[in-house]
């Protein structure tokens, strides 16, 4: 039975391992808000926590990522304002006297072994004020820069059960979790920064995502002003990530880079082909009505199914196949934001409908 146990124990430390990476990987590419609420939850389930709540610092203004989907970020100004001025002492005394330290331990609201000179009870008020009882408090995307460190959020992991909290292989992975996520928020924004200075996406050679977008938005400003048509059409590789648990992550790259020709060969000069993340490409059809945009994604679908994926250092044949969505301006919006969502979810609709299709956004669909 004790064989049993320490084998379920390793199995759940592999998987809240593996997890914290996941929202890593999505933190260099997808939205940071969303992977920061998968975070939250990670670690509560981790620790078997009643919720887990992120503060990320990095901006003017506290945002809160909670474990819970029904009171996520986007909770009540007035709880931000209180959780804000609760925070205070807890995080003047995490920045004055924590930084060397590993994180916290509370219970009963009192801090357990302290640093040095630091009363127990001394934030009593503060954790009860904050709700937590017995849990954890990490610090959160620590920068060094010319020696000087910098608090940019904190992680507390709230009324964790005695059996979790005294555990102190919890407390340590627990706190290698926030240190991953920490190093990776905290390049997060620099990264998006340094990508919006490169012209073209290194594996691809498409355009990045910030030149599409930025093509997009004058694109919306022409089309307006002269009455005229343009369409988005996004793709998705089909289960890219069951294709490279069959014949490995050598061919990722190679599939990517595939597909992205067969996008390139049919589009035309004045068209814009992106990677907008990861295996999903988005292209910009500018003087492109809906039939034109369907056939046009219909052919690069064709293409795509019919090319081999064949390294030279694997003789194997290899294909994958390409899930696409289709919106077009004006008749499926006039906002950035609009047609972006609706390409999204044409794209989906084509995922449900067993892939390897091509759909056009629809009302009575969705």
């Amino acid at each position: 039975m004790e064989l049993e146990s320490q084998s379920k124990l390793g199995s759940k430390q592999s998987e809240f391992i593996m997890s914290i990476r996941e929202c890593m990987e999505r933190l260099s590419w997808s939205s940071k808000e969303e992977a920061l609420v998968d975070a939250a939850t990670i670690c509560a389930e981790f620790a078997e926590a009643s919720d887990a709540l992120i503060i990320d610092l990095s901006k003017e203004s506290i945002d809160l990522y909670r474990s819970s989907p029904e009171s996520n970020r986007q909770h009540s100004q007035n709880s931000t304002v209180v959780l804000e001025e609760s925070l205070a002492p807890v995080l003047e005394f995490i920045m004055d006297r924590c930084l060397d330290n590993t994180g916290l331990r509370i219970h009963n609201h009192r801090i357990i072994d302290p640093p040095d000179d630091i009363a127990p009870d001394l934030l009593q008020g503060s954790f009860e004020e904050l709700g937590i009882a017995s849990g954890f408090i990490f610090p959160l995307a620590i920068t060094r820069n010319y020696g000087t460190d910098k608090i940019q959020g904190l992680v507390l992991v709230r009324n964790s059960p005695s059996s979790r909290f005294a555990d102190p292989l919890v407390f340590a992975l627990l706190r290698m979790g926030v240190d991953l996520l920490s190093l990776s928020s905290d390049n997060c924004d620099l990264g998006k920064a340094l990508s919006r200075l490169r012209s073209s996406d290194p594996l691809t050679g498409l355009s990045t995502r910030h030149q599409l977008l930025l093509s997009l938005e004058r694109e919306l400003e022409r089309a307006a002003f002269f009455g005229r048509s343009f369409a988005l059409v996004m793709a998705d590789i089909d289960e890219l990530k069951s294709f490279l648990a069959i014949n490995g992550h050598l061919f990722g790259d190679y599939a990517i880079k595939a597909v992205a020709d067969e996008l390139l060969a049919e589009a035309r000069p004045v068209d814009v082909v992106c990677r907008f993340g990861g295996e999903e490409f988005l292209v910009l059809l500018p003087e492109c009505q809906a039939t034109a945009a369907q056939d046009f994604a219909e052919r690069c679908r064709k293409r795509i199914a019919d090319h081999m994926i064949m390294p030279r250092e694997l003789d194997t044949d290899v294909y994958v196949t390409a899930s696409f969505g289709v919106a077009v301006f004006p008749e499926h919006g006039l906002r950035k934001e609009t047609l972006l969502n609706k390409v999204e979810l044409a794209l989906l609709a084509s995922k449900l409908k067993g892939r390897n299709v091509v759909s056009i956004w629809q009302d009575e669909v969705f």
